[in-house]
Order: C-alpha cells, then sequence, then structure tokens
C-alpha cells in the first residue's frame, strides 16, 4: 500500500451516504456491518479539508484562551505559595 494513499472526494462522498443510511432491508445485519467498515475506512483516508480563515482564527483563539487560563491558574498557584507560608 502506498503511504500517501487517499479516497477521492467523489468516493468519501458516497462513504458518507452509506454511514448516514439506515439498513435497507433484504440485507442482513452482518453484511450491512461490512459495508459500514468498509465507507468508515474510506473516510479515514480522506484528506482533511483546509480550514476558512475564520475556523482558523477561532481555532487561534481557542488556543490563546486556554494558554492564558492556564497562566492564570498558574500564578494563583505561585501566590497561594507566597502567602500561605505564614
Amino acid at each position: 500500500m502506498v503511504r500517501n494513499e487517499q479516497t477521492s472526494k467523489q468516493v468519501a462522498s458516497y462513504a458518507a451516504e452509506i454511514l448516514a443510511m439506515d439498513k435497507p432491508p433484504g440485507v442482513s445485519i452482518e453484511l450491512w456491518s461490512k459495508i459500514k467498515s468498509v465507507a468508515a475506512s474510506a473516510l479515514t483516508q480522506t484528506p482533511n479539508k483546509p480550514l476558512s480563515m475564520a475556523e482558523h482564527l477561532a481555532a487561534m483563539a481557542v488556543v490563546n484562551k486556554q494558554i492564558e487560563d492556564a497562566k492564570a491558574a498558574r500564578n494563583v498557584a505561585i501566590y497561594k505559595k507566597m502567602f500561605n507560608k505564614g
């Protein structure tokens, strides 16, 4: 298998449709399970969509907030140590 093998957009679209479907009548549960496994496997090989600028900025804002929260928590711990030394 090629290391960077990717599923085409059309196959990924079909796979997503299959995963969203209910089991058709006349198809055994075992066969339907196998079909859905193949569809899921195809989706895991689909290239990631690039983020839009708005999505990228939103993700950066979340990360920056997490960093600021961690800094604040660290500062609180330092101040508590300093003032609880009685």
